[in-house]
Parts: structure tokens; C-alpha cells; sequence
């Protein structure tokens, strides 16, 4: 009796355990594959350049670096999260810095170190893939991998990356395009092949495409993404709306001092605090734009833009436009 009993229950478990495998194996069963380009087997490095319009990207800079970024920070809308370490590679800055754009080249390892997440949503766990940004850094404490000082508490980047990211105080730091270099370590993971309805990335809603094993960069400014197999990608680094500069050169000194005023309105934080009145500044200094822009002088324009900031009680606003 005991005997049977146990023959029953063995074969009871061997089923489950069957059952099982069948459900792991045929949980992707309905993703297509995804439409692969320039299938050369996938990226062996990478490079592109880093272009940026503010004047401060390079004030106080101790050591910049080109490197991998692990997302998982992001996949999990994580903004405390620290990219290890081992997960960190280090690129080489190949023209002058301090020279808008410099170049930069990215040798890939053969097994990246990432952080897997398995971001299909079958409710199967899986092995999942590693999910890199290429970023800029500027390396500030210790050794030449960043650490969390370095990394002003974790989170994952928003300008100077090759991600695009919603830059409004509300937008979260969303995914809205740019590109992401994937690394499957095994065939038959899934991956996003677009945002899904709700416009968010690594959400449930998303479509999902198998990936071939290893890595993959896929291009998020496409409908559905495309997923490049090339071995010599160029991946350029987007600066992002919150770190450009604003670019009044196109307009009149008047129409530049009206526009400069509309923007430290509505983003300059200290407003209320210090009790600034910016109709009351508009109306004192415009006269001294309108003069010089009917003498067409490039110096009355630098002296009243000189004497408007002075006139903002904060020693951080300023112009270097000295006479």
C-alpha cells in the first residue's frame, strides 16, 4: 500500500513538474522574434559623439568619462539605485573635451556584468536581459569607477546619455526615446518592441518581441523599435531639453531680453522668495534693450543685460557678457 502510495504521489509530482516546464517553455510562445537590421551578429563596440550648448558642462569637470549605465535603476523606477560597479565600462574620450561635440569610443565586453531583469510581464520567471544607456559622467571620488558620490544618490541619467527622457518636474524621468544596448545571456528572452498604449516603457501593456542572445542595440525613435545587430554601432548622446541651453540668437535684442524674462518667470525657483517682480524689471530695463538694438550696438546690449542681472538679488545669476 505504502508503495503504491509512493509510485502515485512520484508520478503526481513528475506531472506537476512537467506541467511546468511546458508553461516556462511556451510562455513566449505568442511573441514574434524581433525584425533584426544589419544582422552581423551584434555590437562588438560602439561610438558616437557628445554635443552640449551649456556653458557649464565642462566648469568643474574632474575627470570625464564615457561608460555603460546599467537601467535597472530605471526599469524599476528605482531613483535610489546604484549601478554596480562590476556593471560599469568604461569608454575613451577620443577628441578634446573641451570642444563641442567630442567623440567618444566604447569597447563592449565579451559577457557584459549588468543587472538582469526579465521585462517581458508573462508572469514567468525568467533569466531576462541586462539593460545599458551609453552616458557621460564626470568621475569626481576615488577610483575610476563611479561611486554613490559620484553618482549624487543613484537613479539613472537624464541628459548627456543615449536615452531621451521626459524632462519636466512631472515627466519622472520617463523613457520617450533614444537608444539602449540590450544583452540577452540566453536565447528566448523578451523584450519591449514599443511603449504600449499607456507611453511608458517596462510596463505591462508593452508588446514584446524574443531577442537573440546577446546584445542588441535597439533604437526607441522608431514605431515599433528597431533592433540593430551591427558590430560597429555609432550611438550619439542626446543633452536633453533640461541641460541645453536656451538659444535667443536668432531673435532681436528686444525680442532675446522678453524671451529671457519669460523663461525666469516661470523657472527661476526663488521667485516668491525673494520678492522679485519681473513685469516691474521688464518694464525698467526694456528701454535699454529697445536703444540698443536701434543703435545696433553689440556693447549697449552687453551692458544692459549686465545691469538687468545685477538687478536680480541672487550672486549665482550673472553674465560673463562684460564690455
Amino acid at each position: 500500500m505504502y508503495r503504491k502510495t509512493y509510485v502515485f504521489l512520484l508520478m503526481t509530482v513528475l506531472a506537476v513538474m512537467a506541467l511546468g516546464a511546458v508553461s516556462l517553455v511556451g510562455a513566449l510562445d505568442d511573441a514574434p522574434e524581433a525584425p533584426i537590421t544589419n544582422d552581423e551578429g551584434g555590437p562588438v563596440s560602439i561610438t558616437g559623439s557628445v554635443s552640449y550648448t551649456n556653458s557649464f558642462f565642462t566648469a568643474g569637470v574632474a575627470e570625464p568619462v564615457i561608460i555603460l549605465e546599467d537601467q535597472a535603476g530605471f526599469i524599476d523606477r528605482n531613483k535610489g539605485f546604484l549601478m554596480p560597479v562590476e556593471s560599469q565600462v568604461l569608454g575613451q574620450i577620443t577628441s578634446d573635451f573641451f570642444t563641442s561635440p567630442f567623440t567618444y569610443s566604447l569597447t563592449l565586453p565579451i559577457e557584459p556584468r549588468g543587472t538582469l531583469r526579465d521585462v517581458d510581464h508573462d508572469d514567468v520567471e525568467e533569466t531576462g536581459v541586462m539593460v545599458f544607456a551609453v552616458a557621460y559622467w564626470t568621475n569626481i571620488f576615488g577610483d575610476p569607477y563611479l561611486e554613490e558620490r559620484d553618482l549624487f544618490g543613484g537613479g539613472w541619467s537624464t541628459a548627456y546619455a543615449s536615452t531621451h527622457v521626459k524632462q519636466n518636474p512631472t515627466g519622472g524621468g520617463e523613457y520617450i526615446g533614444g537608444k539602449v544596448l540590450i544583452y540577452a545571456p540566453e536565447e528566448g528572452q523578451g523584450f519591449p518592441s514599443g511603449f504600449g498604449e499607456d507611453g511608458l516603457l517596462f510596463t505591462e501593456d508593452d508588446p514584446i518581441v524574443i531577442v537573440p542572445q546577446g546584445y542588441t542595440l535597439v533604437d526607441m525613435d522608431t514605431d515599433p523599435f528597431t533592433f540593430d545587430r551591427s558590430r560597429h554601432p555609432v550611438v550619439d548622446l542626446i543633452e536633453g531639453e533640461g541641460a541645453e541651453a536656451d538659444d535667443f540668437s536668432d531673435l532681436s535684442y528686444t525680442e532675446a531680453f522678453d524671451a529671457l524674462v519669460d523663461l525666469m518667470s516661470k523657472e527661476y525657483a526663488f521667485t516668491e522668495f525673494k520678492g522679485i517682480d519681473w513685469d516691474a524689471l521688464r518694464e525698467e530695463f526694456r528701454p535699454m534693450f529697445e536703444e540698443a538694438e536701434a543703435n545696433n550696438s553689440n556693447d549697449d546690449y552687453k551692458r544692459a543685460l549686465m545691469r538687468f542681472t545685477w538687478a536680480i538679488p541672487d550672486g549665482h545669476v550673472g553674465t560673463s557678457a562684460f564690455v
